[in-house]
Formats: structure tokens, C-alpha cells, sequence
């Protein structure tokens, strides 16, 4: 589980960027996927909106050939930036 009670149980967040940074199309998917998903929880996803790298990578896959990882980044960065 990736969101739970402290900074250190965030490591996975920081983990799921690091995917991000393969640049293996069908990596790149599933862990735009899983952005998407984890960022519905309010400490998760501030995590990601400070990440110096989160958004930049997410944009980058926005603007990529992969039509499949650009329609999921658009989902993923919508879900980072949502506000309640």
C-alpha cells in the first residue's frame, strides 16, 4: 500500500516517479495507471504535486508518440492536480 500514517510509508510514491523514468511504453502505462489511482489520497498526492520530477515526467509523456501513455498521463496528471 503506498499512502499510510507517515513520510516514510510515502517511499512508494517516490518509487512510482522512479518507473516513470524507465521509459518502457508498457511500464510507463502501468505506472501512469497506478499515479492515477494513488493520488486519490490527499497525502499521496501532495507527495507528487512537490515531486521536483512527478509533473515534468507526467508532461513529458503528454507530449510523447505513445498515444496509449499520453491519454493515461493526462488522466494521471488530472488526478495529481485535482483539489477537493
Amino acid at each position: 500500500m503506498v499512502p499510510a500514517r507517515d513520510d516514510r510509508d510515502l517511499d512508494g510514491v517516490d518509487l512510482l516517479v522512479g518507473l516513470l523514468r524507465e521509459g518502457e511504453p508498457a511500464l510507463t502505462t502501468n505506472a501512469l495507471k497506478c499515479v492515477a489511482n494513488v493520488a486519490v489520497h490527499p497525502r499521496a498526492r501532495q507527495r507528487m504535486k512537490t515531486s521536483p520530477d512527478c509533473l515534468a515526467l507526467i508532461d513529458a509523456a503528454i507530449r510523447g508518440d505513445d498515444a496509449l501513455n499520453a491519454k493515461h498521463a493526462q488522466i494521471a496528471k488530472d488526478a495529481v492536480l485535482w483539489e477537493p
